[in-house]
């Protein structure tokens, strides 16, 4: 029996001393990886602005919005790409949804956070996240898989791109602000965290000399209806707060676009992010 443990000991200790070297060689490869990306002008966020604003009509730009993404996730991927590129302009997205709890529900819910996990494991800062959930026995398992078997070349999975097609459907209005303001028929409030995270986004650009511009893209006249009123308060007022700041916001949230520039009731179809992207462009052309 001593003999049998003697060896499992053995074994395990290397095992874990292969994991970790393992582990040791992947983060120098994360270091060392290109960021694919050689453009002025970023648009960051979540589906709202990957939808929203076509890269492709900017004389130079990357669109690396992804679908879900909440602002701290945002911040995590800004701050790897500030270390590594110089940008001179960052667009973020900002909505009423990403102020509401349902974002802290990203990295416990599984809903969502094993495709959170699959994304950022290798630019997660976890311990900065004092006040919401995290299923952390889900995110190392997807970190070991990724970090700890073998070397890996390719460890950027949190670069989205802008996609769309001519689809519009907008009848899905209940659903979509039940998703993002309701949990078991009860208001999920506001996300602290989200809030914070902006203001992280601020604090960097500052630092790297970025511009920053916030953007609120149209949603369907339905949706914004049924918005809570407690979301659509602390809306304006973090928007107050952010004009304040000196921050360019263009808000076309709530402006009348017709139904069929609309993907679904909170995103924009192909005609409809041509038209708020040629519209923003002509916005920002405008500003001092």
């Amino acid at each position: 029996m001593k003999q049998f443990l003697g060896r499992l000991s053995v074994f395990t200790a290397i095992l874990f001393g292969y994991f970790g070297v393992i582990n040791i060689v992947n983060r120098l490869l994360i270091g060392n990886e290109e960021v694919p990306l050689n453009e002025n002008i970023l648009i960051i966020g979540d589906s709202h602005t990957q939808f929203s604003l076509n890269p492709g009509l900017f004389a130079s730009a990357n669109n690396i919005s992804q679908q879900g993404e909440p602002s701290f996730i945002t911040y995590w991927k800004l701050k790897s790409i500030l270390e590594k590129k110089n940008i001179d302009t960052v667009i973020l997205g900002f909505g009423h949804h990403n102020i509401s709890g349902f974002n802290d529900e990203k990295l416990k819910n599984k809903q969502w956070s094993l495709e959170m996990f699959e994304r950022i494991y290798s630019i997660a800062e976890l311990g900065s996240l004092e006040d919401i959930a995290i299923d952390y026995l889900e995110f190392y398992k997807i970190y070991g898989k990724n970090m700890w078997l073998y070397p890996k070349e390719d460890h950027i999975k949190w670069i989205g791109h802008y996609r769309n097609n001519e689809d519009s459907d907008v009848s899905d209005f209940d659903q979509s602000i039940k998703r993002h303001f309701f949990y078991d028929g009860s208001n999920m409030g506001i996300s602290q965290t989200s809030i914070s995270h902006v203001d992280s986004i601020i604090t960097i650009c500052q630092k790297h000399k970025v511009e920053l511009i916030v953007v609120g893209t149209p949603v369907y006249k339905e949706y914004y209806a049924r918005i809570p009123s407690n979301i659509i308060d602390r809306f304006e007022i973090e928007k107050k707060r952010l004009i304040g700041l000196g921050l360019p916001f263009i808000d076309l949230i709530n402006v009348d676009y017709e139904e069929d520039d609309y993907r679904n009731s909170d995103h924009l179809n192909e005609k409809g992010a041509k038209r708020f992207t040629l519209e923003t462009m002509e916005l920002l052309a405008k500003l001092p």
